[in-house]
């Protein structure tokens, strides 16, 4: 799974990765330089067949970077 983020703060953004229900890893989203600057970070998770629910919650009061787009591919 691709997340495509900004974070204008040099301050990482830690953030729960819920799927389905339960937290499946805890990815950190680095500072970008600007809100406008996007980055992608490769993320791999294991997702059922059909249906997923896919969550991000955030870890800290900073709350989550810009999240603009996910892109999730199968092997």
């Amino acid at each position: 799974m691709r997340v495509r983020f900004a974070n204008g703060v040099a301050t990482a953004r830690p953030a729960s990765l819920i799927v389905n229900g339960s937290t499946a890893q805890t990815p950190s989203f680095e500072g970008t330089g600007a809100w406008t600057t996007w980055v992608t970070k490769t993320l791999t998770v294991t997702l059922n067949a059909g249906g997923n629910t896919i969550r991000f919650k955030p870890t800290t009061a900073s709350g989550l970077p810009n999240i603009d787009h996910l892109d999730v591919t199968t092997p």
